[in-house]
């Protein structure tokens, strides 16, 4: 029986990490980390620029996806959190 899998993605407000869990062991099948920096203006105002975050989301679920013990077909859910309390439409 193939197990099922499901993918934890979270955008926080440094980087985007991601984790695979296995249903049926109830443990983690692969990580994955990519962060982004901030963009300081002449006032000292700090901004992110929102295609770092597309970036960094594609690059962990592209990690999540390759690893060698994650097959794709048996990936039934993916589940997403984002950083701070609004939504930012991309």
């Amino acid at each position: 029986m193939a197990d099922h899998l499901y993918i934890g993605i979270d955008s926080g407000t440094q980087g985007t990490k991601g984790v695979v869990l296995s249903g049926q062991r109830a443990e983690f099948m692969a990580e994955s980390y990519h962060g982004y920096g901030l963009i300081e203006n002449e006032r000292g105002g700090r901004e992110q620029d929102p295609e770092s975050w597309i970036e960094a989301c594609t690059k962990v679920l592209t990690d999540l996806l390759c690893d060698p013990s994650v097959r794709t077909s048996d990936v039934k859910a993916i589940g997403v959190s984002g950083q701070q309390h609004g939504m930012v439409p991309l």
